[in-house]
């Protein structure tokens, strides 16, 4: 399979735009790096996932919830926390 099939497979199943650019906690830094293959680096993350003997609905699963954090973390809000001496 070549990198541009590998690739559109997850971007349909993860239901995701191939713009990384689009994303707000991706974007804020150099979203491409000399001497990494983004595209060689999921094949190996996902023949290990192979080897660890997960199946394939185990391992969309793990990626939908990975993408779904990173691509829209942003939205999460934290409150502080008080400053209580008394306990």
């Amino acid at each position: 399979m070549d990198k541009s099939s590998f690739l559109l497979i997850f971007i349909e199943k993860l239901l995701v735009s191939p713009d990384a650019g689009l994303y707000s906690m991706i974007n804020q830094g150099v979203l491409t790096v000399d001497g990494i293959d983004d595209v060689e680096e999921m094949k190996m993350t996902d023949e290990a996932f192979d080897v660890l003997g997960f199946t394939p609905e185990e391992k969309l699963s793990l990626y939908k919830g990975e993408s779904s954090f990173v691509l829209h973390s942003h939205l999460l809000r934290v409150g502080g926390i008080e400053d209580n001496t008394s306990v």
